[in-house]
This record gives structure tokens, sequence and C-alpha cells, in this order.
């Protein structure tokens, strides 16, 4: 007959193990994708020096690439996995400051090219993996589309009076004219079938100034600020993810649980999306100090 002191641990050991396997061990892996520029990691908040992470930063469909706009006294100019482009004329909003507008960085679907409007002087022209084309009168802003396979690209430009679009196919440059007609205003709509397997409930709580997860009914622990916009959910809507800061450190959160590694924290700016890649896996983009990673988890359902 077992003694009482020993069969209350026994209970105890059981209810713990139990307990821990609710969530799985994460497994957490880290690439190096870029180093930033020197300087950028202690003046990111200086306007004219560098853009800081979140800020203009863009980055390719797999991850792995990372762009984001830095100046210097010969303009601005964009830095691709460390790697620069030539620098281009600053281009001001017109604010008393002088704030930047950087133009938008779009990657082909397959995340091997890169392109961007640049301007130099009055004229503006397309830079594609690091390669200036014809200059125009006027590009259309935010108009830059690769096709499906990622070997064309075109967009709407104007010299003088005409309208062109533009067809980059490989090295070859094709322009066709028209007559452009009045775009019937977007429609937001979203798919029911997705939100409807999204299973698990979430919601930001605060309490004593600081921001609570209640997830499928449980409080996690206080964070000074959650991401709500990082919020993401596996395809089957068993399991969620999203980032949260405290002490100025950033945490990727798993159903709840801390994925045990801490990275620079960014309040208030855009951050890179979660993506679940597989039922047992998701990826992301992180910074800490002056390098940015590619942050897989992994874990096991068994």
């Amino acid at each position: 007959m077992l003694k009482k002191p020993l069969l209350v641990f026994i209970i105890v050991f059981a209810c713990s193990t139990a307990h821990a396997q609710t969530a799985p061990p994460l497994v957490v892996n880290e690439t190096l994708i870029a180093k930033l520029s020197p300087g950028v990691a202690t003046a990111m908040t200086t306007q004219f020096d560098y853009l800081p992470w979140g800020y203009h930063v863009e980055w390719s469909p797999d991850m792995k690439r990372v762009a984001y706009w830095a100046t210097n006294e010969k303009g601005m100019y964009l830095v691709v996995n460390g790697v620069s482009d030539k620098p281009y004329d600053v281009q001001e909003d017109g604010s008393p400051r002088g704030g930047l507008i950087p133009p938008p960085v779009v990657f082909s679907p397959d995340s091997q090219h890169y392109a961007y409007v640049a301007r130099r002087d009055k004229k503006q022209f397309v830079v594609r993996d690091g390669k200036a084309g014809a200059a125009y009168d006027w590009i259309a802003p935010d108009d830059l589309h690769f096709s499906p396979d990622s070997q064309r690209m075109a967009y709407w430009a104007r010299r003088g009076k005409k309208n062109l679009t533009v067809l980059h196919d490989g090295d070859k440059i094709k322009e066709f004219g028209f007559v452009p007609r009045k775009a019937d205003a977007p429609q937001s709509f979203y798919n029911e079938d997705v939100l409807a397997s999204q299973k698990p409930s979430w919601k930001v709580i605060e309490r004593d100034k600081k921001q609570i997860i209640v997830y499928n009914g449980k409080e996690g622990v206080p964070y000074d600020f959650i991401h709500t916009q990082t919020l993401a959910f596996s395809a089957d809507g068993k399991h969620s993810a999203w980032c949260a800061e405290r002490d100025e450190k950033l945490f990727i959160i798993f159903d709840g649980v801390e994925a045990g590694k801490t990275y620079g924290a960014a309040t208030g700016l855009q951050l890179p999306p979660l993506v679940f890649d597989t039922p047992a896996s998701f990826h992301t983009l992180a910074l800490r100090a002056d390098k940015i990673f590619r942050v897989e988890v992994n874990w096991s359902e068994e």
C-alpha cells in the first residue's frame, strides 16, 4: 500500500505532466537574412540617416530577402539583404520637416526580383533588380505588377500627354499606348469560410496599464504592448500566433506560449506577418541588434 505523501507526489506529478502536454514543445530556428548598414541600429529614428525597421521595410514572399531605404549626402537608396542600389533623388512630402517619401518596393511572386519607382531631376523610371529602365514624365504610384511566373513586369507611365502600358519582358521593354478609363471604386470583401475556421477565441484586455491576451478563455501573462495586427491562425484553425513586447523586448507567441527567444521591440511599427507554412510550423522576420533573422517555429502534433 502506498504511503499518503508518495501518493500525493504521484498525483501532482501526473497532473503537471498532463498540463505540460497541452502546449507542444517548440523548436525555434533562426537564419540570418541581412545585416543593417553601419549606424542603422543606433540611428533608427534619425530620419535623414536611415529609415527605421518597420517603416518602409519590405520583405519578399518567402521572407528570405529584406529591403529597406536609407539616405546619405548623395540621395536615397535601397538596401536589399545588405547590398545597396545606386542613390536617387530624395523625395519629400512637402511638410515643414521635409519628411521622406520612400517608394514602395514590389517583389515578384517567386521572390527573385524586386522593383520600385525612382526619380532623378524631373524624370521617373522603374528600377528592377538594381537596373534603371526608361525615363518617363510620370509613373503611376503603386502600379508595378509582376506576372504570376515572375518573368514579366508591367506598369502605367506617361510621356508628354501619351499614356503608356510599359512591359518589361526579360531585358526587353515594350510600350503600348492606351486611353485610360475611370476605374470603378475598389470593393473590400472577406472570406466567411476562412473566418469560420478560426476556432480559437482571442481578445486583448487591459489591466494595470498592461495588455493581456485571453486565449480560449484563459488569460496569459501581461505585456506592455500586444501587436494585434500580427495575429495569424493555422489553416485548420487549431493554432494561433502573435507578437507582443515587454521591457523593450519583442516576443513571438504560439498558443499563448513564448517561443523562448527575444528580439528587438518595435512599438507602433509595422511588423512582418506570421505565416503558417504547415500544420506544425510558421515563420516570420525579426530584428536583433543590427541583424534581421528569418525565424521558423516548429512543433510536433504527436
